[in-house]
């Protein structure tokens, strides 16, 4: 049994970050990362905080039967007085005051939506064939589609996997592989985004020639992004955007600025997904795409949204 030493250091050191300044040497800017980690961990076990829609700052529920919380910060900046709903984190609509309900009819209709943190690991696919085996067949312009799409994705905070010029067969592994990214665990929602030419049968793979062959069947993606293939997203919500010819009229698509449906999405999802759910951005799509087509002298057509089986509301929420 040895003899207790003395512990020199000073009481400060009991905390990790002295602990690991002692280690290590930290810069300042690394300090300030690490003060700024323990300060949310430490504030974490004794509050509750969310972000707020308004200027995405912590804000801290201090009564936890108040759906109504104020935020000091947007309330300086609009110089007006600024309250959210915890529940749904949208600006609160109805009296502010004590409340266990906002005024909101689908508050509690609405897919959980997670904040960004490094836990969050939101995940989207788009498989974009531009280059075919026979070139007739080319995609000029699909380019543009693949770079909106991406930016649009990356905005809203998933890590973007771009795969480009696949056969059917190199389409069914992809959706087959997505669908068993460990990633899904930690996400909210994911979007599928493919984009080809294709007719009633399914999507075209790139060594399609005309005659029915090299076809990816539609109903594969469901498949393998079901709950059994893919545990990970069971109960949230699944995107799948096809941009491709579907039926006997042709997807209009410009050389120059990409196709008239992914690009009207694009626009319209930017203008308007911080307020609208998912569905609602759907229509605003067609809407737009009505009005796109009008201006043109193509023939007359309307994108569709074949299967929908959200039980709630899904949003973006763009600044979370």
């Amino acid at each position: 049994m040895s003899e207790p030493r003395e512990d020199n250091r000073d009481s400060e050191d009991a905390t990790p970050l002295v602990f690991l300044r002692n280690l290590i040497p930290l810069t300042p800017s690394v300090k300030e990362f690490f003060e700024q980690k323990l300060g949310e961990i430490t504030a974490a076990r004794f509050c509750t905080f969310k972000t707020c829609p308004g200027c995405q700052t912590y804000v801290e529920r201090a009564d936890e039967n108040n759906l109504c919380v104020h935020c000091t910060v947007c309330t300086a900046k609009k110089g007006s007085s600024y309250e959210f709903c915890w529940n749904c984190r949208r600006k609160w609509k109805g009296r502010a005051q004590i409340a266990v309900r906002c005024g909101y009819s689908d508050c509690n209709q609405i897919y959980p939506t997670m904040e960004k943190s490094n836990d969050r690991k939101r995940l989207a696919m788009i498989i974009n064939n531009v280059n075919f085996k026979v070139s007739q067949f080319h995609r000029s312009g699909a380019e543009k589609d693949e770079e909106s799409m991406g930016t649009l994705l990356e905005a809203l905070g998933y890590d973007v996997i771009t795969l480009n010029d696949l056969s059917a067969e190199g389409m069914e592994a992809a959706v087959r592989d997505f669908s068993q990214r460990n990633e899904h665990r930690y996400s909210d929602s994911t979007f599928f985004v493919i984009m080809s030419h294709g007719g009633h049968d399914g999507i075209y793979g790139i060594n399609y020639d005309g005659n029915e062959s090299d076809i990816f069947p539609v109903d594969k993606i469901f498949h393998y992004l079901n709950s059994e293939n893919c545990p990970g997203l069971t109960d949230k919500p699944k995107i799948i955007l096809i941009q491709a010819c579907r039926g006997d009229t042709v997807s209009i698509r410009n050389t120059g600025y990409g196709s008239v449906f992914i690009q009207s999405l694009v626009k319209v999802f930017i203008e308007h997904c911080h307020v609208d759910d998912i569905v609602e951005l759907f229509r605003k799509v067609t809407l737009y795409f009505e009005e796109a087509v009008k201006k043109t002298n193509f023939p007359y057509q309307m994108p569709s949204l074949d299967r929908t089986t959200l039980a709630k509301k899904f949003y973006l929420f763009p600044g979370l």
